[in-house]
């Protein structure tokens, strides 16, 4: 009963309105429909069906009924009763009375109850009807961008992001650079051929040209490099997306690593590492260092190498894991056993843990997602190891 409740004060605060507002207006001629205020009265006793049907069944609209059908449509909606959301608009759009304008206002309606439903092909459909009238294109946009992204058309998105920059004058770069590299992305890994190739880089190249920080962009090609067995080149743009990309240090390491070595040059990956972590006050393995000193035997500079990061930082539970991890594997503290005792501890704390999670909506994932999977904003994984925290303004579409 409670929940209705808060359904039910604003049908009757737009009952009340919409009768001052007709009472304004009355003549002796005039007065407010009588089936209009059944299907009131029917909504204030919880009688959701019988009050859709004396709505849509009324034989004459004007302005005001008209955008009570749609507000009442809104409220189910906005309720999760999309399937009567649904029915107010569709009678709506189905009337040979209406104008133009409102026709398009229960368009864009019943386009959203659709994407609300998961009916996205139906939505597409309706929101296209929308852009060929002269009302809500920005709107249509918005909600149209949404639907491809979730279809994976990036084609259609990417016209769809510039068409909004166009109209609204609001920067689309970054988003337009993600949807290059997704395209990118598809036909690097599905097409193993040359001409794959090609356009995968030609696609990351454009994400760059719409947003020259757009690591991302530089990881794909940094990949296509590697693939070309261009280990220089590679290492060039992994380099590149790790500047601008710090929060993913774990993921791009890997690939440099990989890269240094292929070319042989494990020093040149050593000295990188070091050089890094004195320039960028970032998080990055420092399993990469001692896996190095590990195989000189100078256990003396592993134990250096942390107690120099203790003492000029505060240590995370990652670096402490390492560093236990480092002692109990070289033998370089006593008291093993107590050692193996807290390393374990830390390992069953970590184990639980995500390896990324979402700064925006808090969805945890093991895998890397540019677009949330959850509220499908880009780029807002954060990476659980790592102690930067980034407050970057995200933007989204509700309905």
């Amino acid at each position: 009963m409670l929940a209705w409740l808060w359904f039910l004060l604003p049908i009757a605060a737009l009952s009340g309105w919409v009768v001052a507002k007709r009472s304004s207006k009355l003549s002796d001629s005039k007065r407010i429909p009588g089936e209009y205020l059944q299907g009131l009265n029917y909504l204030l006793n919880e009688e959701q069906d019988k009050a859709i049907d004396v709505f849509v069944n009324m034989v004459d609209l004007d302005s005001d009924t008209v955008e009570t059908h749609i507000v009442l449509g809104n409220l189910f909606r906005r309720r999760g009763e999309v399937n009567r959301a649904i029915r107010i608009h569709q009678n709506l759009i189905a009337r040979a009375d209406l104008d133009e304008n409102t026709k398009a206002d229960a368009l864009l309606e019943l386009a959203k109850d659709y994407f609300k439903a998961g009916l996205l092909d139906r939505a597409e459909n309706l929101l296209l009807g929308v852009l060929d009238t002269d009302t809500h294109k920005i709107e249509a946009y918005e909600l149209l961008r949404v639907v491809y992204e979730q279809e994976k058309e990036w084609e259609k998105a990417i016209t769809c992001a510039q068409n909004l920059q166009s109209l609204t004058n609001s920067h689309q770069g970054k988003i337009i650079a993600h949807y290059h590299c997704e395209v990118g992305e598809v036909v690097f890994t599905s097409e193993n051929s040359k001409k794959g190739i090609s356009l995968a880089a030609k696609h990351a190249k454009k994400a760059l040209s719409f947003d020259k920080e757009c690591g991302r962009a530089n990881i794909l090609l940094g990949d296509i490099s590697f693939c070309q067995k261009d280990y220089k080149t590679a290492i060039k743009q992994y380099r590149s997306s790790l500047e601008k990309l710090p929060e993913y240090s774990v993921s791009i390491l890997k690939k440099l690593k990989q890269s240094f070595f292929e070319s042989e040059d494990r020093t040149g990956f050593i000295e990188y590492l070091k050089n890094i972590r004195i320039q960028n006050d970032v998080y990055f393995p420092y399993s990469h260092l001692v896996e190095h000193f590990q195989e000189s035997n100078d256990f003396i500079a592993i134990d250096e190498l942390f107690k120099k990061e203790f003492s000029s930082n505060t240590p995370s539970i990652f670096m402490l894991r390492e560093y236990v991890q480092a002692i109990v594997d070289n033998n370089i503290a006593c008291d093993k056993k107590s050692l193996e005792r807290i390393l374990s501890t830390i390992t069953t704390f970590l184990e639980g843990q995500s390896t990324y999670i979402c700064e925006n909506c808090g969805y945890e994932a093991n895998n890397l997602f540019w677009q949330c999977p959850s509220c499908h904003l880009w780029e807002t994984q954060q990476s659980t190891q790592t102690d930067l925290k980034y407050s970057q303004k995200k933007t989204t579409y509700t309905v």
